[in-house]
């Protein structure tokens, strides 16, 4: 399996036009050294973990003022994307029958009058799933169906707004995938506590008790064993004979 780093290619898309990204290309490049050797089934990992996030947090920010680059080119947004990639790499490497996904998410199929099978598609920000090949109807080539098991929104804030969006994928993500779970992970939640109380089907966390506060190290690991308690008990589910009584818990 193939693990996605959308900060590290946009980083390299912009190097191709810009020469100031030959800089944050170099500094980049020394945080990932300092991150990737990390093992996260040690608890003290994540100490380290967002020390180092934190300070490339701060050399992001220090970066977009001072080139003035907008929000809209998602260069801090890419890099709290990729925080999933880092924690997940490993986690993930010798599952060969899972993927990394961040479009084309399956979220609803549609049966045609002549058995046809028609998919309707998102994007998600970072998608642990499997690829399902079927024929689309008798006659044609084979569609492959990208199935979410673990779907997270990442953003650098969220807001009301953005939690009733991320409530409405994971409503249509769970309806073609039941047993899925959906996630956000968020730099920090500027809405009221009341909107998050007010979502289901969702499991929220916030890297940051306040806007301008660093991240924890205890947030980042409480969301790490969660998805991956998640991740393992679907893959047992999966795994086991369907006899006798069955959970899903």
């Amino acid at each position: 399996m193939k693990m996605i780093y959308m900060h590290k290619n946009l980083i390299d898309k912009n190097l191709k036009t810009q020469s100031v990204f030959k800089d944050l290309n170099e500094k980049y490049s020394n945080f990932r050294e300092k991150i990737d050797p990390l093992d996260f089934d040690r608890d003290e990992s994540f100490d380290s973990f967002a020390e180092h996030i934190n300070k490339y947090d701060k050399i992001l920010s220090d970066f977009v003022n001072k080139n003035n680059i907008s929000s809209q080119r998602k260069i801090k947004s890419s890099f709290y994307e990729e925080i999933c990639s880092y924690l997940f790499a490993k986690l993930l490497k010798n599952q060969k029958y899972l993927n990394v996904y961040t479009s084309g998410i399956c979220v609803s199929l549609k049966i045609g009058e002549q058995c046809q099978i028609y998919q309707e598609t998102k994007n998600v920000d970072f998608c642990i799933g499997q690829e399902i090949k079927r024929k689309k109807d008798k006659f044609s080539e084979i569609v492959t169906l990208k199935r979410p098991i673990i779907a997270i929104e990442v953003k650098t804030y969220t807001d009301a707004t953005m939690l009733k969006g991320i409530q409405h994928t994971s409503e249509e993500i769970m309806s073609v995938s039941p047993h899925s779970k959906t996630y956000v992970l968020s730099g920090y939640f500027s809405s009221a506590k009341q909107h998050l109380y007010s979502i289901q089907h969702v499991k929220a966390f916030s890297l940051r008790k306040n806007k301008n506060e660093p991240m924890l190290s205890e947030a980042i690991k409480a969301f790490y064993k969660e998805v991956k308690k998640d991740l393992l008990s679907y893959l047992s589910f999966s795994s086991s004979p369907k006899t006798g009584k069955i959970t899903t818990d």
